[in-house]
């Protein structure tokens, strides 16, 4: 009867704050590499601290299969690498390019074109 009290354990919000942290992470971490250490330990907390909520604060869920779960894990983390790297080139070429306006006219609306994800 207690644990009807309790709020249910979600683990789809438990993966939707592992995602964000990610996010946070790749697409921040180059502008402030010294921001990424606090966040990664604060993961780290939490991920810890995600199992005494499991067993003292939520209800304890029903075993499901976690397919979806796993496939959209695995989708995402495909798809976040991608833009990583994307963003980061970009960071590379056009924020820390100090000789970008001499770039020819050309090369230029190309670079805009592969950022936006025009066929050049």
């Amino acid at each position: 009867v207690q644990q009807m009290v309790l709020r249910p354990f979600v683990a789809m919000e438990e993966a939707k704050e592992v995602k964000l942290t990610t996010m946070y992470v790749l697409f921040f971490g180059p502008v402030m590499p010294m921001g990424v250490i606090p966040t990664v330990m604060s993961r780290v907390i939490d991920s810890s601290t995600d199992l005494v909520k499991l067993l003292s604060a939520c209800r304890q869920p029903i075993p499901k299969p976690a397919k979806l779960l796993h496939l959209s894990h695995q989708r995402f983390n495909v798809g976040i690498v991608v833009a990583a790297v994307g963003w980061n080139v970009c960071l590379s070429l056009i924020t820390y390019n100090p000789k970008l306006y001499q770039w020819s006219s050309e090369l230029q609306w190309m670079l805009v074109a592969v950022m936006v994800g025009w066929p050049a």
